[in-house]
């Protein structure tokens, strides 16, 4: 709930119109505590959004049985995240399951910028229990690098894309390192040229609305599977170091 409150604080600072927290509802069994997060993110007046009741793996899955813990996780809406980002492994499997969430009015909440911020968070609670300031530090200084790089990346790919700024959807997880930088990323973000809108608003962008007619067994945001569509060579420079990341404060 303090991880949760900061973050809510720095997009208040900030004055970001929204903020979609996208739920496991599976993860509150045996932590009803967690359960103050989700009040806090609802009392500050930011949406609830459906990831699946346990974040289960549509490659890995049946359908029916996919389907069945989207349905679980109803109670938190119906605007949904593919957990991992993944669509289905197959032309059939993803027609089949973007059919069916057009049927029961589900909205597709896409991804444009993702840099894995993710990676941060088990090494930033090591480097805090041993009171590791120097390596907090240079967690620090990753984290944001890693976030105006990948800022960058993606604003060039949606002008290479589209020849134009896009309007984006930033993917970011709730974590210690999160809300210790979020103040600063979206300070760094706004310095760029950075203005907040809405998901809805983001997604009016005409970029949303084309199918790149392909899947990935792999977490790739929809700028990324656009480029790989039209045979575009995009730089991975801006992975996170993860071998780095695992093994400081070890």
């Amino acid at each position: 709930v303090q991880i949760a409150q900061r973050l809510l604080a720095a997009f208040r600072k900030h004055r970001v119109p929204q903020v979609y927290g996208f739920v496991n509802g599976s993860k509150l069994e045996g932590h009803p505590e967690l359960q103050g997060v989700l009040d806090a993110w609802r009392a500050a007046g930011y949406p609830l959004g459906n990831h699946t009741w346990s974040h289960v793996d549509p490659n890995k899955t049946p359908l029916d049985a996919y389907l069945a813990d989207v349905v679980r996780n109803e109670m938190y809406g119906k605007v949904f995240r593919y957990p991992f980002l993944f669509e289905g492994d197959t032309p059939e499997r993803r027609t089949q399951t973007a059919a069916w969430m057009r049927e029961h009015g589900y909205t597709k909440a896409d991804v444009s910028i993702d840099f894995d911020d993710w990676a941060w968070n088990p090494a930033w609670a090591r480097c805090s229990g041993k009171h590791d300031e120097v390596a907090l530090g240079e967690l620090r200084h990753t984290y944001l690098d890693a976030s105006i790089r990948i800022l960058e990346r993606y604003r060039k790919l949606g002008q290479a894309l589209a020849g134009r700024e896009l309007a984006h959807v930033l993917l970011l997880h709730i974590g210690a390192a999160d809300a210790d930088q979020m103040d600063a990323m979206l300070s760094t973000y706004e310095a760029a040229g950075a203005r907040w809108v809405t998901l809805e608003q983001a997604q009016k962008d005409p970029i949303y609305a084309e199918d790149p007619g392909f899947q990935t067994k792999w977490g790739w945001t929809l700028l990324d599977r656009l480029a790989k569509k039209r045979g575009f060579k995009v730089a991975d420079e801006w992975w996170p170091d993860e071998k780095r990341l695992d093994a400081i404060c070890r």
